[in-house]
């Protein structure tokens, strides 16, 4: 990595590991970079700081070796390659074999996806025109400029067991039931949890429809 891209804030490390490193995203279009570079730190939890200063301190600091935290705002989740620079973290923390990492980065990104765009966005896939999707593409942006969403947060968490890696990821959305979201996205936009199921071990959705439970085992 090039660090001269990075402004001076982001090479200072913390001197406490143990405490959650708290960030800032200050230009979109240098996000990866900064993230990457984030996420070599020796924490176990970033958290990006925004205006509402609406998130929460991971509970699991005692156990950092095994955890690794990352909590976005939608914005950076909209606008980064979250699944692939979270994977690369947890590849190196976690030792992770070649099947773990393809699986795991594929269901991270259709995960994340989702929680943007049908959690914190509350986007329906119901396109099936062109100008139906450029009609979409002018909504995302569209929300994209307002607190509201984009300031709403998405939750990424990596938690190894032995050779078990479990992943979860939540967004502030309304939440969904999965049985329903089976029948309902069948179209070739829809298939991103169907696809999850087909990778991950196992799949299961939190009490609070928010939180998306993946396991992947060696």
């Amino acid at each position: 990595m090039n660090l001269s891209l990075l402004p001076e804030r982001y090479k200072k490390k913390y001197n406490n590991k143990d405490e959650p490193y708290i960030f800032s995203i200050f230009d979109t279009n240098k996000s990866d970079e900064i993230l990457e570079y984030i996420l070599e730190l020796p924490h176990s939890s970033f958290i990006e700081k925004s205006n509402n200063e609406n998130y929460e301190i991971p509970y699991f600091l005692s156990d950092k070796d095994n955890n690794l935290y990352l909590s976005i705002t939608t914005s950076t989740g909209y606008n980064s390659n979250i699944a692939h620079l979270f994977t690369s973290s947890i590849t190196n923390r976690f030792q992770l074999n070649e099947q773990q990492i393809t699986n795991i980065k594929t269901c991270l990104h259709e995960a994340i996806i989702n929680a943007v765009m049908h959690g914190n966005l509350e986007l329906k896939d119901n396109f099936q025109t062109i100008e139906e999707l450029y009609e979409r593409q002018s909504k995302i942006d569209n929300l994209m400029t307002m607190d509201e969403y984009k300031l709403r947060r998405i939750n990424i968490h990596a938690y190894r067991e032995s050779n078990n890696i479990q992943i979860t990821v939540s967004d502030e959305g309304r939440g969904f039931n999965i049985s329903t979201y089976r029948r309902k996205h069948l179209s070739p936009n829809g298939r991103g949890l169907m696809l999850i199921h087909s990778l991950a071990d196992s799949v299961w959705l939190g009490s609070n429809r928010r939180t998306l439970f993946m396991r992947f085992t060696s």
